[in-house]
Parts: C-alpha cells; sequence; structure tokens
C-alpha cells in the first residue's frame, strides 16, 4: 500500500504503535466484559498495563483489523472471542 494510503487507513485499522503516540483498540468478549488494549513492539509490552505485544497471540489475532470485526484468539483455556468496538 502506498505510504498515503497507508496513513489514512491507519485510524480503520488496529496496528503497532509506540510512545508517545499510543494507539487503542477497544473490544468486548461475548460476556459482555470489555478490555482496552494498546498494541505495541515487544520491547514496550506490559500486559498488566494494557500494552500488548504485536506478536502475543492477542495482538497477531487483532493486527489489521477493524471496528466491528470478531476475532478468534486460540489460548490455552480455549478461545477467546473479542468484538472490536473502538479503534482511538
Amino acid at each position: 500500500m502506498p505510504a498515503a494510503g497507508l496513513a489514512s487507513a491507519l485510524p480503520t485499522i488496529v496496528y503497532v504503535s509506540s510512545s508517545p503516540a499510543i494507539s487503542t483498540v477497544t473490544v468486548e468478549e461475548d460476556d459482555g466484559t470489555t478490555s482496552v488494549f494498546a498494541i505495541v513492539g515487544s520491547t514496550e509490552a506490559d500486559p498488566a498495563s494494557g500494552r500488548i505485544s504485536n506478536v502475543s497471540p492477542v495482538g497477531r489475532a487483532l493486527m489489521g483489523q477493524s471496528t466491528g470485526d470478531l476475532v478468534v484468539v486460540v489460548t490455552p483455556r480455549g478461545d477467546v472471542r473479542y468484538r472490536i468496538t473502538e479503534l482511538a
């Protein structure tokens, strides 16, 4: 994708961000639980603070997705379904 095209698409897809301009993705699980994640590089990840790595299972599943998309993350405890409700 040309650079101009990528820049115009960024607010509508999940992508890796870094300090100080962190972008966030809000997701809702099937049970209604809402979580907010910042997708960052592995060196900036801090899962307890909601900063997840783009190479983590959740980060990989969210990358490139848009608001309204449903993603399924395979975990040792079973599949977790997330609906993307907001990108900021």
